[in-house]
């Protein structure tokens, strides 16, 4: 048997979290590339989906969730 690759391999958001970045790409017709900058720009953004600056997840994370 293979061991999984721990370089890939991250810690999930919970779903609360991610269905709020859901929400607002979904509000403000924005793309994973656009999400994760407001996300790091906009501190209401931070705000509304409980991260911190330090935690926000990236766009790959967001198009896993989305597909």
């Amino acid at each position: 048997m293979e061991k999984p690759n721990l370089r890939y391999y991250t810690n999930p958001l919970p779903l609360s979290r991610m269905l709020r970045i859901h929400c607002l790409q979904l509000f403000y017709n924005l793309s994973n590339p656009e999400m994760e900058d407001s996300l790091h720009k906009i501190e209401s953004t931070c705000w509304f989906t409980r991260i911190t600056i330090d935690t926000a997840p990236d766009e790959t994370t967001s198009l896993t969730f989305r597909h």
